[in-house]
């Protein structure tokens, strides 16, 4: 499968034991203009996977990620802790 992975934030609530965030807090998340810039790699790709080591949900621009994403690419991957804290 021929995928870019996109790290779109480091935020993240969980304790997971097999994540760093146990011990060291990582934390940020893209800007947007950066996450427009990289969006012109999508169409080379069969796959945008949005994911890292953080909680893709909880970047405070991740719907209008998604919009750009979905215009620019074929499909689309979240890797979700499905948490909101």
């Amino acid at each position: 499968m021929n995928y870019i992975q996109v790290e779109v934030t480091r935020n993240c609530s969980e304790k997971c034991l097999v994540c760093p965030h146990r011990k060291w807090k990582m934390t940020g998340e893209m800007d947007l203009n950066l996450f427009l810039k990289v969006s012109n790699l999508f169409p080379n790709y069969d796959v945008v996977y949005l994911q890292g080591w953080g909680e893709p949900l909880q970047h405070s621009k991740i719907v209008e990620m998604l919009e750009i994403a979905k215009k620019k690419s074929k499909k689309i991957l979240l890797e979700l802790t499905l948490t909101m804290n």
